[in-house]
């Protein structure tokens, strides 16, 4: 029986920055879109999504599950589920998710439970939906949802959820293997069908499986990390007839290496990075940027800045646009004592393609720098809201703070 907890419309928080620090009429030249400005529907929330205005977007929410009959003072009151309204609500929660809600999300979810009611069942409604069975839930949905208490410093409650999850889809997927259906009561008719089911349930269990990793990282649970990244690894393959081939072989080391690193387990992110080349070598005879970031990662680690630097730039040579290599080659300029060229490295990720460089952490990063530069640093900031204000929505959860700006 869920409803809205938030129902106030959020306002362009970029605008009010701009039209404060930038007066109304360098706010008003900005081309940001509105809920009032887009049809009230799915087709104008997915332009509201694909232009970056979220707020506006998380607007149009409120009015179309208000429209569903779940929306304002329906908490507390039965309501019929459909795939549709269960979509809407998805989407709800995860711009609140980007826009870093996580208080009003929790109370928005609480309703909803683990999604075991009766009523988030095909069954429950025949008359709609026949003989059809299987959970009406979007599996995005359901994901997210146990993910939430790691926002909330209730990590221990994120993986019980996630762990739950987990043994259900491997569930499942033992049924399907025995030729059932996903819930074992009837034999399954198609080949094709088991195969292509076989292969969305465990694209699905690797999903939750990354979830359980970044929880316990957030945790800084760092044994729990590996071990769970440890168990994608067969350890006897010519027993379990399991072999990962070698890009996941190699994506998995990889991702033990940067554990190992954030754990301060240099030695093992050592052998993890090994590994990971090896497997990287019975396909290309060359480094590429995976692995030249996790060269740079280690060098960090060990101090070694001038050798992390030499990385990030090789790898950034392969990519100039990507964001975190920009950020990783100002930070190994920042220890080596070159504040201005780690400044220019920023500036000229922003300027080659402000789009993809104006986003949170490289501007927080870079304003950082600013401030150890000079205490004379208002213009450039404002000079960064104005490059905002000219391309980007309000897609960064709170500018004042990013910027740095009073």
């Amino acid at each position: 029986m869920p409803g809205l907890v938030m129902e106030e419309e959020l306002p362009d928080a970029l605008h009010e920055v701009a039209v404060k620090h930038l007066g109304v009429s360098s706010a008003g030249s900005r081309g940001a879109l509105r809920a009032d400005h887009v049809s009230r529907d799915e087709a104008g929330l997915r332009e509201l999504l694909r232009t970056g205005c979220l707020r506006a977007a998380l607007n149009l929410t409120t009015e179309l599950i208000n429209a569903a009959g779940q929306g304002s003072g329906r908490i507390g009151r039965p309501t019929r589920h459909t795939p549709r309204s269960l979509q809407l609500w998805l989407t709800r929660f995860a711009l609140f998710v980007r826009l870093k809600m996580h208080d009003v999300l929790a109370r928005e979810a609480e309703a909803f439970g683990d999604f075991g009611k009766p009523d988030m069942f095909y069954q429950f409604y025949p008359e709609t939906y026949g003989s059809r069975s299987g959970s009406l839930v979007p599996f995005s949905l359901r994901l997210l949802v146990c993910e939430l208490p790691a926002q909330g410093a209730r990590g221990g409650l994120c993986a019980d959820r996630l762990y739950a999850l987990r043994a259900t889809v491997r569930q499942m997927l033992a049924n399907l293997r025995e030729g059932k259906t996903e819930d074992g009561t009837a034999p399954i008719t198609s080949e094709q069908d088991k195969i292509d089911s076989i292969r969305l349930w465990s694209g699905r269990e690797i999903r939750i499986t990354h979830s359980i990793v970044n929880c316990a990282l957030a945790l800084k649970d760092y044994r729990l990390a590996t071990r769970t990244l440890t168990s994608l690894l067969p350890p006897t393959p010519e027993l379990s007839g399991t072999q990962l081939s070698a890009t996941q072989q190699r994506l998995v080391s990889s991702a033990l290496c940067r554990v190992s690193v954030q754990a301060g387990h240099l030695r093992a992110a050592v052998k993890h990075l090994q590994v990971a080349t090896e497997a990287r070598h019975q396909q290309c005879p060359t480094p590429d940027v995976r692995e030249y970031v996790d060269l740079g990662l280690v060098d960090v680690a060990l101090g070694k800045y001038q050798d992390a630097y030499t990385h990030f730039v090789k790898a950034a040579d392969q990519e100039p646009t990507n964001i975190m290599v920009a950020n990783n080659t100002a930070v190994c300029l920042l220890y080596m004592g070159r504040l201005k060229e780690a400044i220019a490295v920023l500036q000229k990720a922003i300027n080659s393609d402000p789009e993809r460089g104006l986003n949170e952490s490289l501007l927080v990063n870079l304003c950082t720098l600013y401030e150890l530069e000079s205490s004379n640093t208002n213009e450039k900031k404002l000079s960064l809201l104005r490059m905002l204000c000219k391309y980007k929505s309000d897609t960064i959860p709170n500018v004042l703070e990013c910027l740095k700006l009073a």
